[in-house]
């Protein structure tokens, strides 16, 4: 029987994931926006690095200790969910693909599709820049947000809105206000608004639309929920909108 055991600390942050088939267990390192910074087994060995971008779910690299030591670079798509793995001379390692709801499709670097589906250099970031877990044998794919996760074969999340009735994290992001619960719909569990081509969701709280220019700002909302930026920023979209 395959099984999984994952810890979080009080942030709702994994920090170690144990699976007992292979007799792995993996502890993460975070800096303060929630990014996974590096990994270590249990012999507290390392394991790997990540290097980020502008954004919490902007994934630029991934560094690991086998031998060689090699740096793999990631290319994405307007969401940010990685399209493809490169070397740092530019030759493709591996492509993927998702359907409308995020579900992964791991592809070699000539296009065909990858013989077992799962990646070949243990790439763990696919849809909108987000962990994904092979559980269950690879049965089951479970996605992990900031503050909830996400089955991409169902589209829809595992636990019922947070937004409004978890503890602040010190950022603002999430002050406590049960009737915010509802910003997304009635459906607690309803993901990306039911359009995940178009619509991001930075922590697992609140959806928003993915528009490149509107990226910084709404990055900003979500982290500090700052009422004066919220202002400027809906006076600056306003004066887009009039100019185009």
């Amino acid at each position: 029987m395959f099984e999984t055991k994952l810890a979080y600390d009080a942030l709702s942050r994994r920090i170690k994931r144990f699976t007992n088939h292979d007799s792995q267990t993996t502890y993460y390192y975070y800096n303060n926006n929630w990014q996974v910074l590096c990994e270590y087994n249990a012999s507290d060995e390392f394991q790997r690095w990540f290097a980020y971008g502008n954004y919490i779910d902007e994934v630029l690299m991934m560094s690991t200790s086998y031998a060689p030591p090699l740096a793999r670079f990631y290319i994405h798509d307007h969401l940010y969910s990685p399209a493809a793995l490169l070397l740092f001379n530019g030759v493709v390692l591996e492509r993927y693909e998702y359907d409308a709801y995020g579900a992964c499709q791991i592809l070699d670097p000539n296009f065909a599709s990858d013989a077992d589906q799962k990646s070949d250099y243990a790439n763990p970031y696919t849809f909108q820049g987000n962990r994904l877990d092979l559980l269950d044998g690879g049965n089951l794919k479970l996605m992990s947000w900031p503050y909830r996760n996400y089955l991409p074969d169902l589209g829809r999340w595992t636990q019922a809105e947070k937004l409004g009735i978890i503890p602040n994290d010190n950022r603002q992001i999430n002050p406590f206000d049960v009737r915010k619960q509802y910003k997304d719909g009635m459906n607690l569990y309803k993901a990306l608004a039911s359009n995940p081509v178009r619509n991001t969701d930075l922590y697992g709280l609140l959806c928003v639309f993915r528009e490149y220019k509107e990226n910084f700002w709404l990055d900003r909302i979500l982290r500090w929920g700052d009422k004066k930026i919220i202002k400027d920023v809906l006076k600056f979209l306003k004066g887009q909108r009039s100019r185009n």
